[in-house]
């Protein structure tokens, strides 16, 4: 029997991953089996658990990973939308903690695949590379230098992961401009029966590029008298006919929910469908008036949790990077958000001069065990298939084939060229039914490796018998020899999907014909 033959049989595709160099840097002696052939045996889907209530982008908002059905539209880490192909229920699983430079946090288990790169050296300029977290955990988080020892605090991230870019929606009619509203957050008064702002006469500038806006509403911006010169002004947007029928402008800000005390301010969840341009313009309204820039560093003022909360989650989907932390006053707490942006968050100009460009990271401060929970991956149509989870954090749907050979190219480079590896593809529906092999077919084939499927390497004559599905093979006239003949130039044979064998299957593979290179089977099971 073949499992009697075969020793490079692995339960587990985790096991079987750190076994793959040895086997490919051995050379092949015909006479021994277990040169030529490895089984990489696993549950269909492993590599890639998150629990099931993760939180995934999408341009509808935020859904739990539960909720998605195939066909839904994810962000992928490009910012565009693509497509959810495959769900994959994984059950319960141990599920770690990872917790990001910036204070974002997810949870994956520990086979869950990224795409990382170390943070310093030589190591850095090789690009990102997919690794599971246990290879992450296992290579160390923290690297501590001698300084760091003497002092005794911890050291800098070893591992970086990608920033997403901005995600892109088509732009949205709203009540009220993205740049007004955004000014209103900052520095309006919202409750009474009347808009009010505040602004200092060296900002002028905030008022005339407001009064356009409100002009096409029907609306007036109109200064306010103030009890003497020293006062702040104050303008009231009314409109232009007192005498006028019609609701005031505060109608509008009660519709969005926002005539409310400055401690209970927040942004109103359809401004983050906006568009990229929408979404920017409503952060500049908010970084005019209670924002600041120093040396580079931009930050974000605020007496309300929840308009804390929600400004870091409208940078971060304008593809930046934001943390937050608070001070008590009086009982009371004060929030401050540090942020780093590829785009000028001003349009004040004393503000906007002061905008400097700085690199954009995110590293790998922490990871721990959290719990066991019910999880599942899915995958997606996008070619680098990451796609963003919890607070825009870039992760990975790779499978566990693409996962493989990502290494074997890795281990091998100087013996095996992209082209040379030959895929068997199924035309048929995976383990779970949900999607169709030449979808996976499609992706590698982006990748520049040899797709194809077992009966077109060996042009072996196809039959299925549509009574029971079961497959079976005849040689065409083609063949000269008593062994089919190997139609490609290549060095290693991957079977996917190998649950789906027969036993003539793997007589062909094996026995009946003429390939001697090396093979591997991936799988949930291989009928012995």
């Amino acid at each position: 029997m073949i499992k009697q033959k075969i020793d490079n049989f692995t339960k587990s595709q985790e096991e079987g991953l750190s076994k793959l160099e040895a086997f490919l840097s051995t050379k092949i002696d015909i006479n021994d089996i277990n040169t030529r052939v490895f089984l990489l045996m696993g549950k269909a889907g492993s590599g890639k658990a998150q629990p099931i209530t993760s939180k995934i982008q999408t341009p509808f908002g935020e859904k739990e990973l539960k909720d998605l059905k195939i066909g839904d539209s994810v962000y992928a880490a490009n910012g565009l939308a693509t497509c959810v192909s495959g769900i994959f229920p994984q059950g319960k699983r141990k599920v770690y903690k990872i917790t990001f430079s910036d204070g974002t946090e997810t949870l994956s288990d520990i086979e869950h695949i990224w795409n990382v790169r170390r943070t310093s050296g030589n190591a850095k300029k090789s690009g990102f590379k997919n690794k599971t977290l246990k290879e992450i955990i296992q290579k160390g988080i923290i690297q501590n230098s001698a300084r760091d020892k003497k002092r005794k605090t911890k050291g800098s991230s070893k591992w970086e992961i990608p920033v997403c870019k901005p995600v892109y929606n088509n732009p949205k009619d709203f009540k009220i401009e993205p740049y007004l509203l955004g000014v209103l957050i900052g520095d309006g008064s919202l409750v009474g029966n009347c808009a009010l702002i505040s602004n200092p006469k060296k900002d002028i500038e905030i008022i005339e590029r407001i009064k356009p806006i409100v002009e096409k509403q029907g609306y007036q911006v109109v200064e306010i008298k103030r009890q003497s010169e020293e006062a702040c002004p104050q303008y009231m947007i009314s409109l232009f006919d007192k005498n006028q029928k019609g609701s005031g402008f505060i109608n509008l800000i009660k519709e969005l929910g926002l005539n409310i005390h400055s401690k209970e301010k927040f942004i109103p969840k359809e401004y983050f469908l906006g568009s990229i341009n929408q979404r920017l313009e409503l952060l500049r309204g908010l970084m005019d008036t209670d924002g600041t820039s120093s040396g580079g560093k931009l930050k974000f003022n605020t007496s309300s949790q929840k308009l804390a909360n929600d400004f870091c989650y409208l940078v971060r989907s304008l593809g930046g990077v934001s943390s937050k932390t608070y001070t008590e006053r009086n009982e009371s707490k004060e929030y401050s958000i540090s942020f780093n942006l590829d785009f000028n968050p001003f349009h004040l100009s004393r503000k906007a001069k002061k905008y400097k460009k700085r690199n954009l990271f995110k590293t790998i401060r922490d990871v721990s065990f959290h719990s066991e929970q019910d999880c599942l991956c899915i995958m997606i149509e996008d070619k680098e298939h990451l796609y963003l989870t919890n607070d825009f954090i870039v992760t990975h749907n790779t499978t566990i084939i693409r996962y493989a050979l990502e290494k074997l190219l890795e281990k091998d480079k100087q013996n095996i060229n992209p082209h040379e590896i030959f895929f068997d593809m199924f035309n048929l529906p995976n383990v779970f039914g949900i999607t169709q092999s030449h979808k996976a077919k499609n992706v590698l084939m982006q990748s520049l490796w040899a797709c194809g499927t077992f009966a077109s390497a060996f042009d072996l004559k196809e039959k299925i018998d549509q009574a029971t599905g079961k497959r079976t093979f005849e040689r065409t006239g083609k063949f000269i020899s008593d062994k089919a003949v190997c139609r490609y130039p290549i060095k290693v044979f991957v079977h996917d999907e190998c649950s789906m064998y027969s036993q003539q299957m793997l007589d062909y593979v094996l026995k009946d014909t003429n390939y001697s290179g090396k093979i591997i089977f991936m799988g949930e099971r291989l009928p012995m």
